[in-house]
């Protein structure tokens, strides 16, 4: 079996010459190929650069790289890819020791020590993400910038601790996709910035 990478629509279903894994945004993350009792599994992914890697399955064959829309790398750029078999085998124990490894290998710490040193864990805070009222929404007549100081008026008016604030894809400058090309303010929203 396979469980194949999507940020937009991960699958699982039976590996075979015919599977076909998007590529760009939809494939990435890693890939998870597990025998029919899944009992034997790995795990196959980028080892580094993540967020520019690309990975391709098709015709029986998978390949990694760098994703199409970058535009140049530094000189001596190298991406490394990782192919995780664990020691128990089963799927979840082979992608905790897979992701134990990833982290071992960025001096990344582990879980529970990033959950306790994550603020968004600890604290509470207002969030503008996908399904919050204030994405791609403002207050009637009023733009983002006067919008977000009335909700922290509102929040300190009412006794609300926020020690942190998530401003999702509404306000920086896009590329390809709706990507970001820049964690700039786009004018027309923020035409002071954001300090």
């Amino acid at each position: 079996g396979l469980v194949a990478p999507g940020f937009l629509s991960p699958s699982c279903r039976e590996w075979n010459s015919s599977v076909v894994v998007p590529h760009g945004l939809a494939g990435t993350g890693p890939m998870v190929v597990f025998d029919e009792g899944a009992t034997t599994s790995f795990v196959l992914s980028p080892m580094s650069h993540v967020m520019a890697s690309n990975i391709v399955a098709k015709e029986g064959s998978v390949g990694f790289g760098v994703m199409g829309n970058v535009t140049s790398l530094e000189t001596n750029y190298a991406q490394k890819t990782i192919l995780y078999m664990g020691s128990k085998g089963g799927i979840n124990d082979v992608v905790s020791e897979w992701g134990a490894a990833i982290r071992g290998w960025n001096n990344k710490p582990d879980a529970s020590s990033a959950r306790r040193s994550d603020i968004t864990l600890q604290y509470l805070g207002y969030s503008t993400d996908n399904g919050a009222y204030y994405y791609y929404n403002t207050e009637e007549g009023k733009d983002y910038g006067s919008t977000l100081v009335d909700i922290k008026k509102y929040a300190d008016q009412v006794g609300l601790p926020y020690k942190w604030v998530l401003l999702d894809s509404w306000w920086y400058l896009k590329g390809s996709h709706d990507g970001v090309s820049e964690w700039t303010p786009q004018p027309d929203i923020f035409p002071d910035g954001l300090d």
